[in-house]
C-alpha cells in the first residue's frame, strides 16, 4: 500500500514583515526541535548526532539568507509570494 499526502503549508503574498514573522518563527521552532533531538543524544550517549548538527547548520544558513532578503525588501510596498507544500509518505514503500 502506497500512501503518499500532500498538504499544502504556506500559500499566498505576504507582506516582507508578515513573511519575515512567518518563516523566521517557522525556521526557529525547527531549529529548535534539532537542537532538543540533539542535547537528548548528547546526554544519552554522550556525543553529538551528526543528522541533527547538520540540519541545525542548514536551517541556520536558510534564516541567514531569509535575512538578508528581508533586509532587501524592507519597508518597500513589494509583496513575497510564498509556496510550501509537504509532501508525506511511508517510508520504504
Amino acid at each position: 500500500m502506497h500512501h503518499e499526502i500532500q498538504a499544502d503549508l504556506i500559500d499566498g503574498q505576504f507582506t516582507p514583515e508578515d513573511a519575515r514573522e512567518l518563516l523566521i518563527d517557522l525556521f526557529s521552532r525547527k531549529t529548535n526541535f534539532h537542537e532538543i533531538k540533539n542535547f537528548s543524544a548528547n546526554e544519552r550517549f554522550g556525543k553529538d548526532d551528526p543528522v541533527h548538527i547538520n540540519r541545525i547548520h542548514a536551517l541556520t544558513n536558510s534564516m541567514e539568507q531569509l535575512n538578508r532578503l528581508f533586509q532587501e525588501v524592507k519597508g518597500s510596498d513589494k509583496k513575497l509570494v510564498i509556496r510550501s507544500v509537504v509532501s508525506i509518505s511511508v517510508a520504504g514503500e
